[in-house]
Formats: structure tokens, sequence, C-alpha cells
């Protein structure tokens, strides 16, 4: 995926058993975490490029980096997995979502004029009778299929006026826990939402901003 930063799966419940929780059992390719901060509600611990943090009604195991290979998302897929088998269940999960973010270089060097094409029509900044273009971030949300739901958010990098920085989640279920969901099933598709995701990213960054907020 173009300029990837991290990807992630979180699973959400109405109550973890943060106290019970060892980090150390853990396994990422023969390493354990170890634990930053350990607290009655919260742990957070780091091995190379990953990093879990647990809270109450928050799971979330993460990889920094620029690639996502299957190396890497099998890491993250087995920490769901084990977090499932030793301490908690499926029955427990009430939303599941993957998650990806990084920057791809805006066509034309500018990502200010990026978002105002893809944002700021001509017709729509007249309406505000302002001067100049105001800083864009859109959010894009959108059924994947009948069971998911995708949220897409792009916005001019803040490290780099070149780049749009993109944050894409795909997830199932609901926080209120209204239906019962193919947990395992969802964790493994990870690679699945990797390859999706691609191709959107690779689309989107393809696009190029003509003059007055219309893009060809």
């Amino acid at each position: 995926m173009i300029g990837l930063r991290t990807l992630n799966i979180v699973l959400l419940s109405k109550g973890f058993p943060v106290e019970q929780v060892t980090v150390e059992d853990f396994n990422f390719h023969g390493s354990a975490p170890v634990a930053k901060l350990k607290l009655p509600q919260l742990i957070q611990a780091t091995v190379n490029e990953y990093a879990i943090q647990l809270l109450p009604d928050r799971f979330e195991v993460v990889a920094t980096t620029s690639k996502a290979t299957q190396h890497r998302m099998e890491a993250i897929v087995g920490a769901a997995r084990f977090f499932l088998e030793e301490f908690t269940s499926p029955r427990a999960i009430t939303a599941i979502g993957h998650n990806f973010t990084g920057s791809f270089p805006a066509k034309g060097g500018d990502a200010a004029a990026y978002m105002a094409a893809v944002s700021w029509p001509s017709w729509f900044a007249a309406c505000f009778e302002i001067d100049g273009t105001p800083t864009q971030s859109v959010t894009t949300k959108f059924d994947s299929d009948a069971d998911s739901s995708t949220t897409v958010k792009l916005e001019p990098s803040s490290e780099d006026g070149s780049r749009i920085h993109y944050d894409i989640n795909v997830n199932w279920g609901d926080p209120q826990g209204s239906s019962r969901l193919p947990v395992w099933e969802l964790i493994e598709r990870l690679p699945a939402s990797a390859e999706i995701l691609t191709s959107l990213v690779e689309r989107v960054s393809a696009f190029t901003p003509a003059t007055q907020g219309e893009g060809k």
C-alpha cells in the first residue's frame, strides 16, 4: 500500500479482563512484547515494530511499517487470535476493525490544491464568501458489503505539504453488540482488506487536480 505507516486489528467488547492479561505471553515471530505501561484499566506493550494496547472495551494490535507484508499480517492476526483464545472469547466481541494509515504524494506536489479539487469546488466556495481556501479534510463512509462499512479520511499531511494523509477503517458489528459476528473469519480477513484498500489508495492517489476545484 502506497506510503503505509500503520496497520492494525481492533477488537471491541463491553468488558475485557485487563488485569488478567499477561502481554509477555504473546509471541511475535519469536519475540515477546514488553509492557511499557500497566495499570488496572490500561496496558501498553511493544516489541520491534509491533504494539499492543488494551482497555476494558478495546484491544488493539498494530504494526508500524511501510509494507503490509504477509509476515507482518500473520503476526497481527496471530496476536488477535491468541488474545481471543487465552483471555476472552468470540462471544464477547461486539465489533472488529481493520485500520490502515499512511500518506501518498499529491499529483502536482501540492496537497492543498489536491484537497481543494476534491472538496472545495468553486460553487461551494462561493457560498462561504471568504478569501482563500481553508484546509480541507474529507471523510467518506460507505458500505463495503452487507455486513461491513468502510470509512476513508483524506487530509493534507501535517508533516509534508506535498503529501495527502489517509486513514482507512473497515469495520464489522457495533459497540452495542446487536449482532453475532463470525469473529475468527473476520480476524483472518486482514490480508484481503489490505489487498482491496491498496487498490483504493492507488486509484485515489492517481487523481490529478485541475483548476477551480475540478478534477480529471
